[in-house]
């Protein structure tokens, strides 16, 4: 499988899906904040490194996957899931990238 760039997706993405994005990384940051507060900056700093943004972009990549089979007539609900399943595969390899860094340092 080859890596490629594709630049008309950053045009096809509707503005209210970057909203859902920034929203998503705000609630979390702010939440990582608010446990800082109450247990510590070490405890809240775990919470800190959670990819603040796959949870929205989980949701949009789900509804993309399903728009684009839909327009072929199809369900496509098993190809969001893998789909999905993919970004969460790279979420979790840079986790495991993060706890190393921690780790060493």
């Amino acid at each position: 499988m080859k890596i490629h760039v594709e630049l008309d997706v950053v045009r096809q993405t509707k503005w209210y899906e970057y909203a859902l994005r920034f929203l998503f990384g705000g609630l979390i940051t702010a939440t990582a904040g608010i446990i800082a507060k109450k247990f510590g900056p070490e405890i809240g700093g775990l919470f800190l490194a959670f990819p603040a943004i796959f949870p929205g972009s989980a949701t949009l990549i789900e509804n993309h996957e399903r728009e684009r089979k839909a327009r072929l007539g199809l369900k496509g609900t098993k190809r969001a899931a893998q789909a999905v399943s993919v970004a969460a595969a790279g979420a979790s390899i840079g986790s495991i990238g993060l706890a190393a860094f921690a780790l060493v340092v």
